[in-house]
């Protein structure tokens, strides 16, 4: 199990997918650019801007609502949150106004609200 933490740049809450700037700052990630789409890990911990929040690198998070065991969940356009399968990114991101978004598989439900992190690297998926 990876925990790190980091200082937060905005708001976070547990369960939000995190992202970190080149200045070191966690901040909710989304699928919208490349940047924003590189996941550190899940955040454990709410915090405010410039407190530290704990992060789940590799680990089993538990507290994800909504989640059906064995599928891949994935990162979101909306900033911070999640797919819980690749269906719902497609139907997102052809509403969206994007050319296209990165797709980021943060890992695999283990039941109703356990995920097993995972992270991936994103992958661009045009409109």
């Amino acid at each position: 199990m990876t925990l790190i933490s980091f200082r937060a740049g905005e708001t976070v809450t547990s369960g939000n997918f995190l992202r970190v700037t080149r200045n070191g700052l966690a901040h909710p990630a989304s699928a919208g650019d490349k940047d924003a789409a590189t996941v550190a890990g899940v955040a454990i911990t709410n915090g405010d801007a410039q407190d530290l929040v704990l992060v789940n690198k590799d680990y089993v998070y538990d507290g994800l609502p909504g989640l059906t065991a064995g599928e891949k969940v994935y990162l979101s356009i909306t900033s911070g949150q999640f797919y819980t399968n690749y269906t719902e990114f497609e139907v997102a991101l052809s509403g969206s106004t994007l050319s296209g978004a990165y797709l980021t598989e943060v890992g695999t439900a283990l039941g109703s609200d356990k995920l097993h992190v995972q992270i991936k690297l994103p992958v661009f998926i045009p409109r």
